[in-house]
């Protein structure tokens, strides 16, 4: 049975990965993993959303020593809603659907291209995206004609597979 909800296509908008060479192993921190979500809605096609999930590991921190990897990373879904679905319902699904799918994918990618560096594959940590949605007061949408209206953000610790 298939989801109300369909991902009709995604793309990456932004990716910077960067492997750090000089990294003092022994004392070195754990990854910081920061998520923001922003969602919008086609002004001409009130089935179709669109969801922008941004991911940055790593990238506030200062001391390039105490971590393995800097990532910056912007996945861009485009998704459908089936007809016969009522607005509210699909406003309930965007959220937590969407930001699955589309991190899923970044997982991969993010898994790609450290498994291509110096060091071992990341795979980022599995989150609870219903918790992620309720800490950050669901997932808004833009009106009809706008392109993002809410940003959410969260931070998780992951590790490096060693």
């Amino acid at each position: 049975m298939s989801s109300p909800l369909q991902l009709k296509d995604y793309f990456l908008d932004k990716v910077h990965f960067e492997a750090i060479p000089a990294v003092d192993f022994e004392n070195r921190d754990e990854d910081v993993v920061a998520l923001s979500v922003d969602v919008g809605r086609n002004k001409d096609n009130n089935k179709e959303f669109f969801l922008a999930l941004n991911i940055k590991i790593n990238a506030d921190r200062e001391s390039k020593k105490k971590w393995l990897y800097r990532c910056e990373m912007s996945i861009f879904g485009l998704f459908d809603v089936a007809n016969g679905i009522q607005e509210a319902d699909a406003l309930k699904m965007i959220g937590p659907l969407g930001i699955t799918n589309l991190y899923g994918i970044a997982r991969g990618v993010l898994g790609q291209l450290s498994g291509l560096s110096p060091y071992n594959k990341i795979v980022l940590p599995t989150i609870n995206v219903y918790e992620h949605l309720s800490k950050n007061d669901g997932v808004k949408t833009a009106r009809k004609g706008t392109k993002k209206s809410s940003k959410k953000n969260r931070t998780a610790k992951a590790s490096v597979n060693d």
